[in-house]
């Protein structure tokens, strides 16, 4: 008589091939799906909230967001360590609006939040009771995603560049995995922006990791303006996992929107809007923010005056009125 396999024994290779194995479930696109664990870093100001709030409304609202479609609904386990209860409120109405496709009636049944700032204990994720609160509450809303935003408000490490210092961490998002849920990790770039704070050990157990940097290096009017690249992808799923540049742009009546790969008229909107802020008293300060060169800046200037969006004389006024320390007019 065979005896009964105890847990965590062996498998032999042809029983574990003859498994009918389901790939995961699909929550947003390709690269966000049950089982994964992801990690999104970036400077301060570049907008890895904005992009985790986004992609997490999606999942729980069945919208699309950067191209990116969630195939039905899903419960959201939302983690957050450091924001007022303004800003979370005002950010999620904001970019409710910016997802497309969104269904605010099962979002509204579906996104559950918790924070620091809506009261209550949020446990460090760095001891055994934070892990084990964490797990729980992802079990008792049956969540299919769960968001950490961002690492350091939620984990107290002694040393982010001990290897050790993760145990923790990776250990209870290994247990999500197992649990069948997938997790989102938000975490800071180190100076430069060119890697993550803290351990490489970190990178092991993770599927995917998303790399945000601001697209001219400084940070966006907006709060929200990055170039999208792909890290480390465990699995190349499909042609959607490309590198992007994103922007969410104020569209007119109080709304946002998602851009992505702005086009050249898309840029000419962005100067304007940068011209207008009064941030910049020369076309050399103005060139360098939005990250292109001042031959490029001329194009996109002579192509404004020709329709008729702006004058040579308004122009002069803004950059005049920077210098200046005053602030840029309305066209």
């Amino acid at each position: 008589m065979a005896r009964q396999r105890r847990s965590g024994a062996s498998v032999p290779l042809s029983k574990f091939l003859a498994e009918d194995i389901p790939p995961p479930t699909p929550l947003l696109g390709s690269w966000l799906c049950r089982e994964h664990l992801t990690m999104v870093y970036a400077p301060a100001g570049v907008g890895k909230t904005m992009f985790s709030l986004s992609a997490a409304l999606a999942v729980a609202g069945g919208g699309m967001f950067l191209g990116w479609k969630a195939a039905t609904p899903q419960p959201v386990l939302y983690v957050d360590g450091e924001m007022s209860k303004w800003s979370l409120q005002d950010r999620l109405k904001m970019l409710s609006g910016a997802v497309k496709q969104f269904d605010r009636e099962a979002a509204g049944d579906h996104f559950h939040l918790v924070a620091r700032s809506l009261g209550g204990e949020v446990p460090d994720l760095a001891s055994s009771k934070g892990r084990e609160w964490l797990l729980e509450e992802a079990r008792r809303v049956d969540a299919a995603l769960v968001v950490l935003d961002n690492l350091s408000t939620l984990v107290t490490l002694e040393d982010e560049n001990a290897a050790s210092s993760f145990d923790g961490v990776i250990q209870t998002l290994l247990t999500l995995r197992s649990d069948d849920r997938a997790a989102m990790l938000v975490h800071h770039a180190r100076k430069g922006g060119d890697s993550y704070r803290g351990s490489s050990k970190l990178e092991g157990p993770l599927d995917c990791v998303v790399s945000l940097r601001h697209s001219s290096g400084r940070p966006s009017i907006n709060g929200a303006r990055f170039d999208l690249s792909w890290t480390k992808v465990r699995e190349l799923r499909d042609g959607t996992m490309q590198p992007l540049r994103a922007e969410l742009r104020d569209v007119g009546g109080g709304k946002r929107a998602w851009i992505v790969n702005a086009t050249n008229e898309d840029r000419v909107s962005e100067m304007i809007e940068y011209l207008k802020s009064g941030q910049y008293g020369t076309q050399g300060e103005l060139a360098e923010a939005l990250g292109v060169a001042g031959g490029t800046l001329s194009g996109w200037k002579k192509e404004a005056i020709e329709q008729g969006r702006i004058t040579s004389r308004q122009w002069k006024q803004c950059l005049k009125d920077a210098g200046e320390g005053t602030q840029g007019g309305d066209f």
